[in-house]
C-alpha cells in the first residue's frame, strides 16, 4: 500500500469516526443531562489550551508561568497579534453584552427613550450569541496558526512530508467537542517536538511568534 493510499484511507476512517461520534454523541445527550456533558467539554478545552499553551512557549525558549492554565488570556498569549486584539473585542463584547441587561428597565428608559429601549434586551441576547459564534471562528483560526506552525517545525525537524489527511485536523479545530480532537494532535506533535530539543526561537527565519514576545 503507498503513501496516498494510507491517506486516503486516513481520511476515510476519520469521516467515519466523525459520523459515528456525532451519533453516540447524541444518544449521550438522551442519557446524560446536557450541562454535565458541557462543563466536561468546557473543563477538557481548558485542559488543552492549557497544554498547548505551555509546550508552545516551551518550544520559542520562553518558561511558562501559572497563567497558560487561565482559559482566553493563554489564546491572547499565543495568538498571532490581530487575531489576539480580535478575540480580546469579542470577548469584552460578549461580557458588556450580558452585564447591560442587568440595568433596571425604569433606568434603561430614562437613558435611552421609549422607542429605543424597546426590544434592547432582545437585541443584546442577540448579539451574545453572533459573539459567540465569533469567538469559536476566532478560536478555531488561532490554532489553525499555531498547528500550521507546529507543522512547519516538525516538517523541518524530521524532513517528513505533510499528509493529506492533515486538513481534517484544522477542520475539527472550528467544531465544538470535536476541537478536543484537534487540540490533541497539536499537543502529541508539540511534546514530540520538545523531546527532540527543537527550539523554534534559535531560527533566524521565525520572526512570526518573536515580534509577539
Amino acid at each position: 500500500m503507498n503513501k496516498k493510499d494510507k491517506d486516503n484511507l486516513i481520511i476515510l476512517f476519520t469521516l467515519v469516526a466523525l459520523v459515528a461520534f456525532t451519533f453516540l454523541s447524541y444518544k449521550t445527550t438522551r442519557l446524560i443531562p446536557l450541562k454535565y456533558i458541557t462543563a466536561a467539554y468546557i473543563i477538557a478545552t481548558a485542559i488543552c489550551w492549557g497544554e498547548i499553551t505551555q509546550g508552545y512557549l516551551k518550544l520559542y525558549g520562553i518558561n511558562a508561568s501559572w497563567t497558560v492554565w487561565i482559559p482566553i488570556l493563554n489564546c491572547i498569549n499565543t495568538f498571532p497579534v490581530g487575531l489576539a486584539i480580535a478575540l480580546i473585542v469579542d470577548v469584552v463584547t460578549v461580557v458588556l453584552s450580558q452585564l447591560v441587561q442587568f440595568i433596571p428597565a425604569d433606568i434603561l428608559y430614562k437613558l435611552l427613550g421609549q422607542y429605543n429601549s424597546l426590544g434592547f434586551y432582545d437585541m443584546m441576547q442577540r448579539l451574545c450569541i453572533l459573539g459567540l459564534i465569533a469567538f469559536m471562528i476566532l478560536v478555531g483560526v488561532g490554532y489553525c496558526s499555531i498547528y500550521k506552525d507546529v507543522r512547519d517545525q516538525l516538517r523541518d525537524a524530521t524532513g517528513l512530508r505533510r499528509p493529506k489527511s492533515e486538513f481534517v485536523t484544522y477542520v475539527f479545530l472550528f467544531i465544538p467537542l470535536i476541537a478536543t480532537m484537534g487540540y490533541s494532535t497539536i499537543i502529541t506533535e508539540l511534546n514530540q517536538l520538545n523531546r527532540m530539543g527543537v527550539s523554534a526561537f534559535e531560527k533566524e527565519d521565525d520572526t512570526e511568534y518573536k515580534e509577539r514576545l
